[in-house]
C-alpha cells in the first residue's frame, strides 16, 4: 500500500456527558467515538462515487503499533459491521470492546482504484467526569490543580477554587434573603460581588474521581477571593503524604488584602477544617497568595512551599515579591527562608511561579517567577525569572531573565514546568504571554524553553501563536505528562477567551525529539457563551491509579447549574 499517512491525536474530550459527539480525521469517511473505558466506537460513512455498488463493506484495521502500508497485512479487521441511519444517512457501526488503554491506530484502506491509507487516527481510551459549581456566580474552576495523593490510599486527588463563592456567608444571612437569593439564581440571574470563595477536594479512586468533594474550605469574609489560586505543593513534612495550598489573596487582617495562604498536611484520616500553617502577608494590597507552587529547590528530600505576592512593595511600589519556606521533618517554618525581590515599579513579580524541575543537571530543581508587567527597560513587555536551586537553597539573584517582544505582551502571566520534552534528560518550561499580537490583538502566545547542560537558552525553541484576535491563548498553561506513551511529554494551553463570544478553548500539543509540535494534537471549545473553557487548567496526576496522567479543565463561566456557576472537565 501507498500514500501518505496524517496521524491525528484524538483524545475525544467530549464537553458534553449528555450530548454524544463523533471525531475523526478531516475528510476521512472514518469517525470515532470512545463510548466507555476501553470501548471504541467506529463508524464509517459509505462513500459514493458514480458505479459503486451499495452495502460495501470497508476494509478498516486498528493495532498498538502505528499503521503503515508496511503493517497493514498483520493488522486486526473492524468486525462486525452493523448498518445505522444518523441524521438520515446510511452509515455502518462496529464496536471495539475491551481494549487496553494504551495508544490504538485506527485506519481505513482507501476506495477506489489508487490504494492508499485514510488519515490514522490515534486513539487514547479515557472516561469523562464532569464538576459543576453548586450555584450560578460561584466561578468554579477558576484554579484547578492534581494534589498527588493527599490520603494515602495510592489514588491522586483533585482541588478547585471557587473564587467567588458565597457558600462561607450563606448561613450568616437571614432565612427570608437566602430564600430570595435561591429564587434569582433559579431564574437565571446570577450573583456575585461578594467574593468569600471556596475550595473543594475531590478524592481519586479506581473508579475515577469522586462527585462529590470530600473536604471544603469555605472563606469567611467578603472579598477574600478563597481559591483564587490552588496548588499542590509536595510531601512538605516528609510523611509520606501529598500536601496541598489555598491562596487567599484578598485576606484582610490588621490592614486590606494583605493576603493569605491556608496549609495543609495530607493524611490518613478526614482533614481538619482549620490549617496546619496559616501564612499571611504582611503589607496593605500585597495579595500574597496570588500564585503558589511547591520543589524541593535544597536537594534535602522535603518539598518547599513557594508563595507570589505580586502586590508587594519590599522593593518598589507593587514591584511585588516571592517568599520561599523550605520544609522539614515539621513542615514550613512560618518565617521565609529565602525572599526574591521584583525590581521593576509595577511589575507585579510574583504573579506567577512555577517549580520547573532541573533544567540544568545540577540535581537540583529550579524555579521560575513570573512579572508580567515587568522587565528591565520601560516597554513593560512582562518578564520571567529563573532561579536555580542548591544546597542552600534559591539564589538570590536569577540566572536568567527572558523578556517577552512587544509592549503589553503580559509576559510571564502563566508558567508550567513541561518534563523533558525532547528526550534529553533535562527539563522543560513554557511560558504564557496572553496579550500579544503576532495572532492579531491579544491572540497571545507560548514559548517553549529546553533545559541543557548551561541551563536553558535566552531565546524560546518554540513559540505557538494563539488561533484569533482576543483568544488570550496561554492564559494559562499546564504540562501533561507523557499522554500518548511515546516518552515525550506534551503541553495543555488555555485561550479562555476565544470564540465569538469567550466560548474558550483548550489546545494539547504533543511532545518529540525536536520539542513541542507547533501544530496542536487535540483543539477543544466550550459550548457556552463566556464559558471560559481553560481558565483553570491542570494536568499530569494520576486520579484512577492506571499509571498514566491525567487531566483537569476548568471552564469558570459555564452556566450547567447557573449563570457562572462553572464547572471542571476531567479526562482519566
Amino acid at each position: 500500500m501507498r500514500g501518505q499517512i496524517a496521524l491525528l491525536l484524538l483524545l475525544f474530550f467530549s464537553l458534553s456527558c449528555s450530548r454524544a459527539r463523533e471525531d475523526g480525521p478531516t475528510g476521512s469517511p472514518l469517525s470515532i467515538r470512545v463510548v466507555a473505558r476501553g470501548e471504541i466506537e467506529v463508524t464509517w460513512t459509505p462513500p459514493r462515487p458514480a458505479g459503486e455498488a451499495e452495502g460495501q463493506v470497508p476494509d478498516v484495521r486498528y493495532s498498538t503499533a502505528p499503521l503503515t502500508a508496511e503493517t497493514w497485512g498483520q493488522a486486526p479487521a473492524v468486525t462486525p459491521w452493523l448498518p445505522v441511519t444518523v441524521e438520515g444517512a446510511p452509515k455502518l457501526r462496529s464496536v471495539l470492546p475491551g481494549l487496553a488503554p494504551v495508544l490504538h491506530y485506527v485506519a481505513a484502506a482507501s476506495p477506489g482504484t489508487g490504494p492508499g491509507i485514510s488519515p490514522v487516527a490515534t486513539v487514547l481510551p479515557l472516561r469523562e467526569t464532569v464538576l459543576h459549581g453548586r450555584l450560578g456566580g460561584y466561578y468554579f474552576g477558576h484554579a484547578v490543580a492534581l494534589v498527588g495523593d493527599v490520603n494515602g490510599d495510592g489514588y491522586g486527588d483533585l482541588l478547585v477554587g471557587a473564587p467567588w463563592s458565597d457558600e462561607g456567608m450563606e448561613a450568616r444571612r437571614p432565612r427570608y434573603a437566602r430564600w430570595a437569593r435561591a429564587l434569582l439564581r433559579r431564574v437565571g440571574i446570577p450573583l456575585h460581588g461578594a467574593r468569600v470563595g471556596a475550595a473543594y477536594l475531590y478524592p481519586g479512586g479506581a473508579g475515577g474521581p469522586a462527585l462529590h468533594p470530600a473536604w471544603t474550605l469555605l472563606g469567611k469574609a467578603e472579598g477574600a477571593d478563597l481559591g483564587g489560586a490552588v496548588a499542590g505543593v509536595g510531601d512538605l513534612n516528609g510523611d509520606g503524604y501529598a500536601d496541598f495550598a489555598v491562596g487567599i489573596p484578598g485576606h484582610d487582617t490588621e490592614l486590606r488584602n494583605e493576603g493569605a495562604v491556608a496549609v495543609y498536611f495530607g493524611r490518613p484520616g478526614p482533614l481538619p477544617s482549620e490549617p496546619d500553617l496559616f501564612l499571611v502577608g504582611r503589607f496593605r494590597d500585597e495579595s500574597f497568595g496570588s500564585a503558589i507552587t511547591g520543589g524541593d529547590f535544597n536537594g534535602d528530600g522535603y518539598a518547599d512551599l513557594v508563595i507570589g505576592a505580586p502586590g508587594s512593595y519590599l522593593g518598589e511600589v507593587n514591584a511585588g515579591a516571592v517568599f520561599v519556606f523550605y520544609g522539614g521533618p515539621t513542615g514550613p517554618s512560618s518565617r521565609p527562608g529565602s525572599v526574591l525581590l521584583g525590581k521593576t515599579f509595577d511589575g507585579l513579580f510574583g504573579s506567577a511561579v512555577a517549580a520547573v524541575g532541573d533544567v540544568n543537571g545540577d540535581g537540583y530543581e529550579d524555579l521560575l517567577v513570573g512579572a508580567y508587567e515587568g522587565v528591565a527597560d520601560p516597554r513593560a513587555t512582562g518578564a520571567a525569572y529563573l532561579y536555580y536551586g542548591g544546597p542552600q537553597g534559591l539564589a538570590p539573584a536569577p540566572a536568567l531573565t527572558l523578556r517577552g517582544h512587544a509592549w503589553g505582551d503580559q509576559f510571564g502571566a502563566a508558567l508550567a514546568a513541561l518534563g523533558d520534552v525532547d528526550g534529553d534528560g533535562f527539563a522543560d518550561f513554557a511560558v504564557g504571554a496572553p496579550k500579544n499580537d503576532e495572532g492579531g490583538e491579544d491572540a497571545g502566545a507560548v514559548s517553549v524553553y529546553h533545559g541543557g547542560p548551561r541551563g536553558p537558552l535566552p531565546e524560546p525553541r518554540t513559540i505557538l501563536i494563539g488561533p484569533g484576535p482576543g483568544s488570550q491563548f496561554g492564559a494559562a498553561l499546564t504540562g501533561v505528562g507523557d499522554l500518548d506513551g511515546d516518552g515525550h511529554a506534551g503541553l495543555l494551553v488555555g485561550a479562555f477567551a476565544a470564540g465569538g463570544a469567550e466560548e474558550g478553548a483548550v489546545f494539547l500539543y504533543r511532545g518529540g525529539a525536536a520539542g513541542i509540535e507547533r501544530r496542536p494534537a487535540l483543539t477543544l471549545h466550550g459550548r457556552h457563551p463566556g464559558a471560559h473553557l481553560g481558565r483553570g487548567l491542570a494536568g499530569g496526576g494520576d486520579l484512577d491509579g492506571d499509571g498514566r496522567p491525567d487531566l483537569a479543565v476548568g471552564a469558570e463561566g459555564d452556566p450547567s447549574r447557573g449563570p457562572q456557576a462553572g464547572a471542571v472537565f476531567l479526562r482519566y
